[in-house]
């Protein structure tokens, strides 16, 4: 069998499980773990990035840097490496190329968990976002609340958060 069908059969096992448990005291119960332990020591610099190739650098860089308030890591003229001011969050920017095409909004969605949804919708708004409404994904009656926006690449931003 080769390794893509084994991992694929994995992964089946795990929807399966997902399907079966309602509850989380069922998924605790059933899940036996991770066939592997996670094999990974982080480095000191940084720990995970993943690099967005997006088709204008300079209007990206600035949303996130001066709009967002993202501090930079690593820059470059063509590439920056972001962050958060708490260093919790982290990735790249790079220029589009004809070899290494820009990412679309419809393939990639960045998702924040975040204190204070409504007031940091409002936030946003003033800093001339175009946020969507907050919406009550899960019913009126779950707590959870969510909003979105898209940087000037068409990058699709999702926030969560409890009111």
């Amino acid at each position: 069998m080769d390794f893509k069908q084994v991992c694929r059969d994995l992964g089946n096992e795990r929807i399966a499980l997902a399907e079966k448990c309602t509850a989380e005291k069922s998924w605790m119960t059933a899940w036996t773990g991770a066939r592997h332990p996670f094999p990974i020591k982080w480095g000191e610099c940084w720990k995970a990035v993943i690099e967005l190739s997006v088709q204008d650098f300079a209007a990206e860089l600035g949303f996130f840097l001066h709009i967002l308030g993202f501090d930079v890591n690593a820059i470059e003229p063509n590439w920056a490496m972001l962050m958060t001011p708490d260093k919790a969050y982290m990735f790249s920017l790079i220029q589009a190329t004809e070899e290494r095409p820009a990412v679309s909004g419809a393939s990639i969605s960045i998702e924040f968990m975040v204190e204070g949804i409504t007031a940091l919708a409002s936030e946003l708004t003033n800093r001339g976002l175009g946020v969507s409404p907050l919406q009550a994904e899960w019913g009126e009656e779950a707590p959870m609340r969510t909003f979105g926006f898209t940087s000037p690449n068409g990058l699709n931003i999702k926030v969560w958060g409890m009111v």
